[in-house]
């Protein structure tokens, strides 16, 4: 959590505030949904989402970053590939809610 908003070493008061933070958001979640299931659906849509268009996309994407930046050249199949897959990846984005 704290990697994500950026902080590299958080003190011991935001270890504390984060906890009770998300301790309080998942309890109040608890007292309001009633039926689980729709809770486990929701995170089996998302994770069947993310490693069938995701997960392949980005690591495509990543894999030609990393050869353009090392001075591979990049032809135009392999661009055309690179915007393919930024569609697939919004499309898993949107297929996952």
């Amino acid at each position: 959590l704290f990697s994500a908003l950026g902080v590299k070493s958080p003190t011991s008061k935001q270890n504390k505030i984060a906890t009770i933070g998300l301790l309080g958001l998942l309890t109040g979640l608890a007292m309001v949904l009633r039926n689980l299931g729709f809770v486990v659906a929701f995170g089996g849509a998302l994770l069947g989402s993310a490693i069938i268009y995701i997960f392949p996309s980005m690591m495509w994407i990543s894999k030609l970053k990393q050869d353009k930046k090392i001075g591979n050249e990049i032809g135009r199949r392999k661009k055309l590939e690179f915007v393919l897959n930024h569609g697939i990846l919004g499309l898993g984005f949107v297929l996952g809610i």
